[in-house]
């Protein structure tokens, strides 16, 4: 019998036959966004819509932008949510990708 596991992009995989039993704990240990500028122009939106993760065996996957974490340190200057980034008035914010143990901090310029 084989169970496998899959919660916020972290996989576990276990093998059970007879009295021998097998574990196999794959989780991420890396994000990074796919093409997210460090500027955007004041009252503009964008869409972010891949993010690459890479496991702790260093396998690597592409996935929506939508199916990791993103927040914005400041919401009235810029927002951020599933991949989508909306500018709200000039300055300077932190956003940050989220999946697993691993994340990943941006520092993006409104002009």
């Amino acid at each position: 019998m084989a169970l496998l596991y899959h919660y916020n992009n972290n996989l576990t995989i276990s093998i059970f036959y007879n009295a021998y039993s097998y574990t196999k704990k794959k989780y991420v240990t890396k994000i990074e966004a796919i093409n997210l500028s460090s500027e955007i122009s004041s009252n503009s939106d964008i869409k972010i819509e891949k993010v690459k993760i890479t496991y702790n065996d260093n396998s690597e996957e592409e996935l929506n932008s939508e199916d990791v974490i993103w927040f914005s340190s400041d919401n009235s200057i810029l927002e951020a949510n599933g991949g989508k980034l909306v500018s709200k008035a000039k300055g300077t914010a932190q956003v940050t990708i989220k999946s697993g143990i691993a994340e990943k901090v941006y520092d993006i310029t409104v002009k």
